[in-house]
């Protein structure tokens, strides 16, 4: 409550993985809005995380949390579902707003890699440092990314036809269904030099 006074808003971002145990607390307490990352299909999104069966368990936090609302009578939060497109996904992401639709989220975010190497990592880190944030007034929780946490976009000029098939597969996809968001929302003139 002293947070929405403040006019904060009060957004999770996790791997969803604990989700269900905790679902109903977080509808009460009024986040607006929960971004779970799932970065692919089942065997695609444990490959990528490094975990057999977190695919399952953040599903499973998903649905908890869809259900907490619907329960609870409450609006929020937003359930927005985040895949980060990779090579390793590339070839399924057109699939993600039918899984995140399914899940009863809100939102599908499509994301291009931002932390895609070390030294983008770095800048960041720079950028958003203990002191530029006392400086600009900013209140930040966790400024730094720890540096083993980025993707390294493998993605070449050969995969550019097949990430721009499915990017329109997904947009098909999309409509009527869930709210597709690209992070960054690139134009077609900008996605093959970024």
């Amino acid at each position: 409550a002293a947070a929405r006074e403040r006019g904060l808003c009060l957004h999770l971002q996790t791997n969803g993985t604990r989700l269900a145990g905790l679902a109903d607390d977080l509808v009460r307490l009024g986040l607006e809005q929960v971004t779970v990352s799932l970065d692919g299909p089942e065997e695609v999104n444990d490959q990528i995380r490094g975990i057999k069966g977190s695919f399952e368990k953040t599903v499973e936090g998903v649905r908890a949390l869809a259900e907490a609302r619907r329960k609870l009578s409450r609006p929020g939060p937003l359930i927005a579902v985040n895949a980060v497109i990779s090579k390793a996904s590339l070839p399924f992401i057109h699939q993600m707003p039918a899984i995140a639709a399914s899940l009863g989220a809100d939102i599908i975010q499509l994301q291009h890699t931002i932390f895609n190497s070390l030294d983008n990592l770095r800048r960041h880190n720079r950028m958003l440092s203990p002191e530029f944030a006392a400086q600009a007034g900013l209140g930040l929780i966790a400024p730094s990314i720890p540096e083993g946490e980025y993707y390294e976009s493998e993605i070449a000029a050969e995969n550019l036809p097949l990430l721009r098939r499915n990017i329109e597969a997904a947009r098909t996809e999309a409509p009527g269904r869930i709210q597709l968001i690209f992070l960054p929302n690139l134009s077609g003139d900008k996605l093959d030099p970024y």
